[in-house]
């Protein structure tokens, strides 16, 4: 989806900064938001400019759902599908929304609160792309969903997955917060809260670690107002992805097209790996290939 205007790549809720990017005439095709950051910076030469965030105020429309995660689940698939066939624009894992997540967090003194933060962010978004986006987010921003849903009163998508499986692949390709491991227990409480309880214990090993962090996530996902909450399985998601994609599409809003519509719209994204480069978007997806995961074994955290 293509968009043209201003959006955040960067805030810092504390210093009253946000970065704004032109993104004017891009498509948003990149499995990450930051990637697509990367490509008009590095690639094409595009500045971002410094704004003060307590004086940026877009106006633009309400964000139209939220997607979160447990991680290694299918999300970008599923963004993907949902993108190809809503006609919303579905914004991944931006970097500013995790600045503003992590402000929720750490921070004590902000210019501007991180939920009206999310509220700017969100109608920046929907400005640039001429209607309501949808954010799917990081993983571990799903732990703090009950507070973000909250902020954002919007319609949530809930993807989970076995844990035996989502453990083994973040132990096979261990993520890019795998040093958090290492966090002092306190900290741990702070930004990954529930996973000491989850574990009875500080995380001995990457296994334990990842499961009690699959625990925690799960927990804070099934403690949402299930009124307003969609859950999809992974299962499900490949099983049978058409009415996975009905199903979600009622739940934004959105006229669902017919069924065999909605086929032929995801058929060419079930077949491809969704995390592939856009300069190489015609990568097989071969799950019991090159992208398939060794069977889950018990590894000790080397410090």
């Amino acid at each position: 989806m293509t968009v043209s205007a201003l959006v955040p790549c960067r805030v810092w809720p504390s210093d009253d900064r946000v970065r704004l990017l032109d993104v004017s005439g891009v498509d948003l095709v990149e499995p990450f938001f930051g990637d697509t950051i990367r490509r008009l910076v590095v690639e094409q030469g595009r500045q971002p400019v410094d704004e003060s965030l307590s004086a940026w105020d877009p106006e633009g429309p309400e964000l139209a759902g939220s997607i979160f995660h447990v991680g290694r689940c299918g999300s970008t698939l599923l963004s993907n599908m949902v993108q190809a066939t809503s006609g919303r624009c579905v914004v991944r894992e931006p970097p500013a929304g995790n600045d503003l997540t992590s402000a929720l967090v750490t921070a004590t003194a902000y210019a501007v609160d991180p939920s009206e933060g999310w509220r700017r962010l969100v109608a920046a978004f929907g400005a640039a792309t001429g209607g309501p986006a949808v954010v799917k987010h990081s993983s571990w921003e799903a732990l703090f969903a009950p507070d973000l849903v909250r902020a954002m009163r919007a319609p949530v998508v809930a993807l989970v997955r076995e844990p035996t499986e989502v453990v083994s692949s973040l132990v096979d390709q261990p993520p890019s917060w795998v040093r958090d491991l290492w966090l002092p227990p306190d900290r741990l409480a702070i930004h990954y809260p529930g996973v000491l309880e989850a574990a009875g214990s500080p995380p001995r090993t990457a296994v334990d670690w990842y499961l009690a962090l699959w625990m925690a996530t799960a927990d804070a996902l099934l403690s949402l107002d299930a009124e307003s909450v969609l859950v999809v399985t992974y299962r499900d998601l490949i099983r049978d992805p058409v009415e996975v994609l009905a199903q979600v599409l009622t739940l934004l809003g959105v006229r669902v097209p017919h069924r065999r519509s909605i086929a032929e719209r995801i058929e060419p994204l079930r077949s491809a790996y969704s995390k592939a480069s856009p300069r190489d978007q015609s990568v097989p997806y071969e799950p019991m290939g090159s992208h398939a995961r060794p069977r889950l074994r018990r590894q000790t955290v080397q410090q």
